[in-house]
């Protein structure tokens, strides 16, 4: 009995127990796991998330900060945490279809059959369908059913991005200008696949490997390059977005100010 009461607080305590946690007085003992407390960081690409009453470190993706007012990790000039960077949160729009735009009334009367979503798939990446009239509003699929979603306001649903973009981006209304994406070079999407070649711009020793010098690719706002060891590789946008030189990453073509003919 007793040897299996150890194994059992040694099972506990590797579950409970992690080298990047610390006790934090403004972590609550007791809270809802789903929802946990969020704390800043001294450093914009870090945040804690609380566990247990233990503030335990996580990083951001390579290149956003973490945003105190957002709850959320974004571009640097959105979460404005950082100083010596120019500041603009209403650029905080989500460009991926996010869980929590569902419209408040019961599940059951927003859910209905439908032949196009398959009764299995990856919950984590559901078949997403155009709503028949409404822009704004989409369906997700779920074990067979459709449910009605509603897109950010002021972004609409695009069916071949499959997510809420801008409506110029999204191109559903057809009262409104489709602005179209810069297509003009095949874009490799795989690591097995990355054309990569040598370029005098790209330097031979990288000061800071984790953030490596991108460089524009003429005539292709989609793409841009990514140095490596005096070499340049050829690397796309995720789409919908185009390459800033300025940022040093891909934004929303508003924000990005690439392609001249879009207002920046």
């Amino acid at each position: 009995m007793r040897q299996i009461l150890a194994l059992v607080l040694s099972v506990l305590g590797m579950v409970l127990v992690d080298a990047t946690c610390i006790l934090d007085e403004r972590c609550p003992l007791v809270e809802d796991v789903n929802k946990p407390t969020h704390l800043p960081h001294s450093d914009c690409k870090k945040f804690s998330i609380c566990s247990y009453g233990q503030a335990c470190e996580k990083s951001c993706p390579d290149g956003q900060h973490w945003s105190t007012a957002l709850q959320r990790c974004e571009w640097p000039n959105v979460a404005c945490c950082d100083p010596s960077v120019a500041c603009d949160p209403t650029l905080a729009n989500p460009t991926v279809v996010p869980e929590a735009t569902t419209i408040d009334t019961p599940v059951a009367s927003l859910c209905t059959a439908d032949a196009r979503c398959p009764l299995y798939e990856d919950q984590n990446n559901p078949t997403h369908l155009s709503h028949e009239s409404n822009c704004a509003q989409f369906y997700t699929c779920s074990y067979g059913r459709r449910c009605l979603k509603q897109c950010p306001t002021g972004l609409h649903f695009s069916a071949l991005l499959q997510r809420c973009e801008h409506p110029s981006v999204a191109c559903c209304d057809p009262s409104t200008v489709c602005q179209s994406l810069a297509t003009t070079s095949t874009i490799p999407t795989t690591a097995a696949t990355v054309v990569c070649q040598p370029d005098a711009r790209c330097p031979l020793v990288e000061t800071n490997p984790l953030a490596p010098l991108l460089l524009p690719v003429p005539g292709n706002c989609g793409a841009f390059y990514k140095c490596r060891t005096g070499d340049a590789c050829l690397l796309a946008c995720p789409a919908g977005q185009h390459f800033s030189q300025t940022l040093q990453l891909c934004e929303r073509p508003t924000v990005a100010c690439c392609d001249p003919s879009v207002p920046c």
